[in-house]
């Protein structure tokens, strides 16, 4: 738990000097001015460049944590390793054929170590993850902080087959918002064939428009219509998951009270805030709140029920919020002490959202200094190849 605090408060430090050199970018109605990394001075890049490094041994050099032993144990019994073994594979797309092929990939061409796996795949969705919000975050060291108190870095470490997938639609955004549609379109298809469930992504193409439209009050009556009739719903939810050979039993029960209030924060500023947001018009941003309020949505019928399934699907939309908060804080609360009340209560928030998570993965005696993600070193890494 100790590594996990150290992780949030460094990375968040690196994020906040990196900031304070680095220009951003900005975004006004017609378009958005975007930053050149190479125009950035050295300093500015070597941070960057710290906190990608330290993000990815942190997450890469683990041997637990919640289902990476089981990722592993996959690598190393049930991957073949070289493609003529492939002949029976099932290419059905709930098998997430990509993902297999990826897997095999790895083991003929870099290693059969599971470790290298792990390592590889996280370095993957990190720096995807983590240039995005370079490129388009007005405020990276809110960002950074949001990325990690939202637990958005715990989840690719979690779920590594929906952490490549998310981390590769997460490109069709911006490609959507400028009209190449079938570009954005083919990005998402390509990432369904990790996992299939990233197909939630189709969604942006309806709402690159302004904030809380009528589309967005159609949402939040399909939500009711969702969350009063769950059980009809799932029983849907299942067929349709046995179709694409993807099965479910279990849904689980609705995520915690706690969780569906952290993702409501952006769809309720931003509705208070609205004609503000409006105001500046950018499309970009627009539609990512848009997003925001698309999870908002997710998270209410999340609580009612379906948290191993439905509380997944949330975290897709992470990035939009990590992007949006400090959009909404700079741009829609123009009042400049109320704007700084806000973050000062937002931050708290976070943190306890962040300890919630990491807390279950304590050990029986509670102590803190328990490494619960199993570390090796990075000389380990590569003396067992």
């Amino acid at each position: 738990m100790l590594s996990a605090m150290i992780l949030l408060l460094v990375c968040s430090g690196l994020a906040w000097k990196y900031n304070d050199i680095a220009p951003h970018a900005v975004y006004n109605s017609q378009d958005i001015e975007l930053v050149s990394f190479r125009s950035i001075e050295t300093s500015g890049q070597l941070i960057f460049y710290l906190l990608a490094i330290i993000l990815v041994c942190f997450g890469g050099l683990r041997t637990v944590m919640n289902d990476t032993w089981l990722y592993s144990q996959n690598f190393l019994y049930r991957i073949p390793a070289t493609f003529d073994e492939l002949e029976n594979m099932n290419w059905l797309i709930g098998a997430n054929p990509l993902f297999t092929l990826y897997q095999v990939a790895l083991k003929v061409f870099v290693s059969e170590n599971e470790h290298m796996f792990v390592f590889i795949t996280t370095a993957f969705t990190t720096l995807s993850y983590i240039l995005f919000f370079r490129k388009y975050s007005i405020d990276f060291r809110l960002t950074i902080f949001v990325y990690l108190g939202l637990t958005t870095y715990g989840f690719t470490l979690a779920a590594m087959k929906q952490s490549i997938a998310t981390a590769i639609a997460l490109w069709s955004f911006p490609l959507a918002v400028d009209g190449k549609k079938l570009r954005a379109l083919l990005v998402i298809l390509a990432a369904t064939l990790f996992h299939p469930y990233v197909i939630v992504f189709v969604s942006e193409f309806f709402f690159i428009r302004t904030i809380w439209s009528k589309l967005t009050l159609l949402l939040m009556l399909v939500v009711m219509i969702f969350a009063v009739a769950f059980r009809e719903v799932i029983a849907i939810v299942t067929r349709f998951t046995a179709i694409i050979g993807d099965e479910y039993s279990d849904f689980g029960e609705g995520i915690n009270i706690f969780r569906m209030l952290v993702y409501l924060v952006v769809p309720a500023l931003s509705f208070v805030y609205r004609e503000n947001l409006r105001e500046v018009g950018n499309k970009f941003m627009l539609a990512a709140i848009n997003m925001c309020i698309v999870s908002g949505a997710i998270a209410i019928i999340a609580r009612v029920g379906g948290a191993i399934l439905v509380g997944r699907v949330i975290s897709y939309f992470d990035a939009f919020t990590c992007l949006s908060l400090p959009f909404v804080l700079n741009y829609g609360i123009k009042n400049k002490a109320l704007r700084s009340t806000v973050t000062y209560i937002s931050v708290p928030l976070f943190c306890v959202y962040y300890y919630t998570y990491y807390s279950k993965y304590l050990p029986l005696d509670g102590s803190w200094f328990t490494d619960f993600y199993g570390h090796i070193s990075i000389w380990e890494l590569i003396i067992e190849q």
